[in-house]
């Protein structure tokens, strides 16, 4: 977790922004934790209050599913760059649209 600030108040007196690794970024679908780690992370808020995922957890479940989950990685990544370079054509047709094409 990042903390950046303090900034000018914004709504709500709000002075800090807090830049979680566990949302998922637009290019990609996924978190950086989990493109890093290749595993999910938990919140701050998650250890101090009860979440539902901390209720149902199985340890032994949770070392099948990670091993499970190290098959899958090469899955993943290739995926998560599929997407990117999707991301970056859709852009790059957006910005070609917009530009007159001249000869000199």
């Amino acid at each position: 977790m990042d903390i950046l600030g303090p900034f000018p108040p914004a709504k709500g007196q709000l002075k800090f922004l807090l830049a979680y690794h566990c949302t998922p970024q637009s290019t990609t679908q996924e978190t950086p934790y989990r493109m890093t780690y290749e595993a999910d992370a938990m919140i701050l808020v998650e250890i101090r209050e009860t979440s539902h995922r901390r209720q149902v957890f199985n340890s032994e479940q949770n070392a099948r599913e990670l091993a499970a989950d190290l098959d899958l990685v090469d899955e993943l990544r290739d995926k998560v760059q599929i997407h990117e370079e999707a991301c970056k054509l859709r852009a790059s047709r957006r910005y070609n649209m917009r530009v007159r094409p001249r000869s000199f």
